[in-house]
């Protein structure tokens, strides 16, 4: 799934449960960082597409890679919306940027064979399956994240 808002549903989920927990920037960006391997791979026809930044050592290091990079520009960046405070600030940035990682392994990991999560410990892929569930996974998981965006955006406050 190069690219594609699919991934973003966990992460909208995530953000709707522990608003000043986790970044979705952070999330974002990782999920896109990760996938530039694939579309690499893609473009130069090289097989296997999901290779180290696909495994949980890889995506791990991807998400840390993110959440520094953005720590030290996030001073620089504008924040039209109060909630981009919360979202860089630093505890946020990493929780954003190793579970986007982590979770772009794992999605990745159920749809696609030459994934391998588990590497340098494992070359096989545990998490494969035959229905293809990641999709339905991010889809599912995105609504309900937005539901609970748009119940706690419009419901009244308390004096």
């Amino acid at each position: 799934m190069p690219f594609t808002p699919y991934h973003f549903g966990p992460g909208v989920l995530f953000k709707s449960l522990v608003p000043r927990g986790i970044s979705l920037v952070a999330y974002g960006v990782a999920q896109v960082a990760i996938d530039c391997e694939t579309l690499y791979h893609i473009v130069r026809h090289t097989k296997p597409d999901h290779r180290f930044f696909h495994t949980f050592v890889g995506a791990s290091l991807v998400g840390l890679a993110v959440a520094v990079a953005l720590a030290i520009v996030a001073p620089l960046l504008p924040r039209p919306w109060r909630w981009l405070n919360e979202d860089l600030s630093w505890n946020a940035l990493w929780v954003g940027g190793l579970v986007g990682g982590l979770s772009h392994a794992i999605l990745d990991s159920m749809y696609h064979r030459d994934a391998v999560p588990f590497w340098p410990w494992s070359n096989d892929n545990l998490l494969l399956t035959h229905h293809r569930l990641a999709p339905e996974i991010c889809v599912a998981t995105g609504m309900v994240g937005l539901i609970l965006v748009a119940w706690r955006a419009l419901r009244p406050r308390s004096a």
